[in-house]
């Protein structure tokens, strides 16, 4: 009797992890797409940093206008992979002249100017996941932020005075 018992021990267990796996697979896929889009969300994050601060780079020249930043920025993110911008917001403010913006032309800025370039993003525009359960409003923004001085040029000033002949 006591041999019957233990072979029938085995056999009651067979499918236990089958049943086990299929009781945590959900959970587990969870975890997995939200490490998954956690990722994605910093990479997007970095990409659009990099972004914002090639296009404060190229307003800090005082040669390029408010156009030419916002094309910078749009060519940074569509090269890095971000081909869907609709809702890109590009934003060029002059700080020391008493934030003139949002739409500032910085080849106005004088020398050592401080220019700041705000870029939003809507996050439902690099999402990857789009279950029901991980949807975001669809409002939700990635921003990114850059304060350049302003390198535009000095005139030479015209009022210097020769040092006498002797």
């Amino acid at each position: 009797m006591k041999g019957t018992l233990h072979s029938k021990g085995p056999h009651l267990r067979r499918g236990l992890a089958a049943v086990e796996l299929a009781l945590l697979m959900p959970l587990l896929l969870t975890f997995l797409l939200g490490v998954w889009e956690v990722g994605r969300l910093v990479q997007i994050n970095q990409i659009l940093n990099n972004a914002t601060r090639e296009g404060a780079r190229k307003a800090s020249t005082g040669k390029n206008t408010y156009a030419d930043v916002q094309t910078t920025v749009s060519n940074y993110l569509t090269n890095a992979g971000i081909t869907n911008l609709n809702g890109l917001t590009v934003q060029v403010y002059n700080v020391t002249q008493s934030n003139a913006g949002p739409n500032y032309d910085p080849s106005k800025a004088t020398c050592l100017d401080q220019l700041q370039i705000n870029v939003s993003l809507p996050f439902n525009n690099v999402r990857w996941i789009g279950l029901l359960f991980l949807v975001t409003d669809p409002s939700t923004q990635m921003n990114a932020q850059a304060i350049w001085l302003s390198n535009h040029d000095k005139d030479y000033p015209t009022t210097i005075v020769p040092p006498p002949a002797y």
